[in-house]
């Protein structure tokens, strides 16, 4: 689902300028998580460190990852941006190994050079024109931002409560946190084509909300 989301991505932006557009869909994303959770009977009851957690999470996952990732597709192809996003697993056990949160085997140190191995080969066919450095730039950034939130929110994710409420939370702070950005540096203009809609349509729920969720319990 979250793959899928950089083609619905690479959509949208022709359509609408990218900032703005993930503001909006991270309003309404949060917004209908937000809802569902109170029909569910969860509630906003959460500790300090749980709200910076959701705090931390809605703007290193929202605002940095995907709003980076979104400006990106300006520049190149959803394909790469796929790629890339899934180098996530590769990059939570890399800055774990770093911060000493965990020890490698042999065996682990070879699979973590031969994954990253293997997205430099992936990049090296497909990265062709000058511009697209920037594109990949600012994926590769939103990628290590993603997994520094997945390594934040893991003891969070381990109680497996309230999980639909914090992925609402969490979107609505995104949105919070590129509003400003959307107003300062894009000229805001929206062409609701057919494309346009179904794609945003598509990207609010599944990969936005239904992905979110699941990728939070995964994480637990």
């Amino acid at each position: 689902m979250w793959s899928s989301a950089f083609t619905s991505a690479k959509v949208m932006v022709q359509y609408s300028p990218p900032i703005f557009i993930l503001a909006i869909r991270f309003l309404i994303s949060g917004s209908i998580g937000v809802m569902l959770a109170f029909l569910v009977g969860q509630r906003i009851n959460f500790s300090k460190n749980e709200w910076k957690v959701i705090c931390i999470f809605g703007i290193c996952q929202n605002a940095i990852y995907l709003g980076l990732n979104f400006l990106a597709m300006k520049w190149i192809d959803a394909g790469i941006g796929a790629v890339i996003a899934s180098t996530l697993p590769i990059l939570v056990v890399g800055i774990s190994v770093c911060l000493g949160k965990i020890k490698l085997t042999a065996v682990g140190t070879l699979g973590l050079f031969i994954g990253f191995l293997g997205v430099n080969l992936i990049m090296v066919q497909r990265v062709t024109e000058p511009s697209s450095i920037v594109g990949l730039f600012f994926c590769i950034i939103g990628a290590i931002s993603l997994a520094a939130a997945t390594i934040v929110v893991n003891e969070t994710a381990k109680k497996q409560e309230n999980i639909l409420m914090i992925v609402g939370l969490q979107m609505l702070v995104g949105s919070a946190t590129l509003f400003p950005f959307a107003i300062i540096i894009e000229n805001w203009f929206l062409n609701p084509t057919i494309p346009f809609l179904i794609s945003f349509s598509y990207t609010t729920i599944f990969p936005g909300l239904v992905a979110t969720v699941i990728w939070l319990k995964l994480v637990g």
